[in-house]
């Protein structure tokens, strides 16, 4: 018996043709079982609906404030996310926002639990935490936008509509910011500037990568002042009582004469280097101008004696409701002295008694 090798090649080349053809079949199914089932979906698409703005009121940095002090009153502010051309619930991936591009960090800043940002005001840091994804500036594989450092926000909840190749579904979820001044060394008074404190983008978990930025950032406007209150009233100055000397009613013969002067001090804790003054006021003035306080009338009181305020010097009277500037802080204990005196305010009798007023005085520092 004999055989046709021409017809044995031929077969063989066709079985090898056909093998060739399956392969590849084979190795199409896998790279089509390869791909996420919605591979070929519609990009997802996010935006913020709200603004991303924070006005931060001005503060004034307490004397031996502790580094950690928080200042003023906490700002909030939310924003919502939104999401078109979300994947179907069937696809098993949900969609995060990601809050990255952070502005320059305070040097105390330890990245976690909020977020301390530098101000460019020394000693002052902005600190930003957010609820109910806290505010971090870790650098892992889920935080920042590829990689990078910040934090996620998410799974957004899905609203879907419709069946089959016409389901459709978006996505959205809100985050509140909380923004605070914070004390973070020695401080230097100035006017916070505005600032960019972090975007955001999005993306599908184990199918795509970051997108964005969104058009809306989270921003810190310019204009809140910070300064130094430069000193503590001590407690024996704050309901101070000035007791001045008896004297005799032929002491003061005219109007216009003055008599008992006597030096008071104010007492104050400073830090170094603040700008002071001081205001002085009463509800019963004789005259503003001068420095006086009116007679005080009623049984057992002098009549026609006030009483008029001094500088440390005594060479001035000290005006009401005018601020009078003290110079510059020093640091640690600052007495402040002044003088009080009696003063005729007529020319009509004056008689014997009691003379009493009272003076609130208002500290200002720059």
């Amino acid at each position: 018996m004999t055989t046709d090798p021409t017809a044995n090649v031929a077969q063989t080349t066709t079985l090898m043709r056909l093998f060739r053809v399956c392969w590849a079949l084979l190795m199409l199914g896998f790279l089509y079982a390869a791909l996420p089932s919605n591979a070929f979906a519609a990009t997802s698409n996010c935006s913020t609906s709200s603004s991303g703005s924070l006005t931060m009121g001005s503060v004034s940095v307490p004397v031996n404030a502790a580094n950690g002090t928080t200042l003023g009153t906490p700002v909030q502010l939310t924003m919502t996310f939104n999401c078109t051309n979300v994947p179907t619930d069937s696809s098993g991936n949900n969609l995060y926002v990601q809050a990255g591009n952070l502005a320059a960090r305070d040097a105390a800043d330890t990245g976690a639990n909020g977020i301390l940002f530098d101000t460019s005001i020394a000693g002052i840091a902005l600190k930003i935490t957010a609820s109910p994804d806290q505010a971090s500036a870790s650098a892992c594989l889920r935080c920042g936008p590829n990689s990078t450092a910040g934090f996620e926000i998410g799974a957004l909840d899905r609203t879907c509509t419709g069946n089959g190749n016409n389901r459709r579904c978006t996505a959205t979820i809100t985050e509140t910011f909380t923004a605070q001044f914070v004390k973070t060394g020695t401080v230097t008074p100035g006017t916070v500037q505005g600032l960019q404190l972090m975007q955001f983008w999005w993306y599908e978990y184990g199918t795509t990568a970051s997108s964005g930025p969104m058009g809306t950032a989270l921003t810190l406007n310019g204009g809140a002042r910070v300064s130094s209150v430069g000193c503590n009233v001590d407690t024996g100055s704050q309901n101070m009582t000035v007791t001045m000397p008896t004297v005799s009613t032929s002491a003061l013969k005219t109007q216009g004469a003055t008599a008992g002067r006597t030096r008071f001090n104010i007492n104050l804790s400073c830090q170094a280097g603040t700008t002071a003054s001081i205001t002085f006021a009463t509800t019963n003035a004789f005259n503003n101008a001068s420095g006086i306080i009116a007679p005080t009338t009623g049984t057992g009181m002098a009549a026609n004696i006030g009483i008029q305020l001094l500088d440390g010097t005594a060479s001035a009277a000290v005006p009401f409701n005018a601020a009078q500037s003290l110079g510059t802080t020093p640091s640690g204990a600052w007495a402040v002295p002044f003088h009080a005196q009696y003063y005729r305010t007529s020319s009509s009798a004056i008689t014997s008694g009691n003379v009493r007023g009272t003076l609130t005085f208002t500290m200002t520092y720059q």
